[in-house]
């Protein structure tokens, strides 16, 4: 097994379900935050809560999307300069 192919395995079975996972979750804690700032518009507790949702779930979200631009931009360098790996 080439490096390359070490990479694949790693970034295509590990990595990419990770991240799509915690995008997902990161994308639920979003959706509740705005669920429940509109939801419970008359207690302002709540809406506190519910921004404060929307908050980490916008910086879930950056995160994550971050981390799989940063895996794609690690793999096209490892894969440049004339070495043959197969694209993502």
């Amino acid at each position: 097994m080439t490096f390359e192919e070490l990479i694949r395995k790693i970034t295509t079975g590990l990595i990419d379900p990770l991240v799509g996972l915690m995008i997902a979750a990161a994308g639920i804690v979003f959706l509740w935050g705005v669920v429940e700032f509109i939801a419970k518009a008359d207690n302002e507790a709540a809406r506190a809560k519910g921004k404060q949702h929307i908050v980490w779930g916008l910086v879930g979200l950056t995160i994550m999307f971050t981390v799989w631009g940063l895996v794609r931009i690690l793999y096209d360098f490892i894969c440049s300069g004339g070495t043959t790996c197969a694209p993502l």
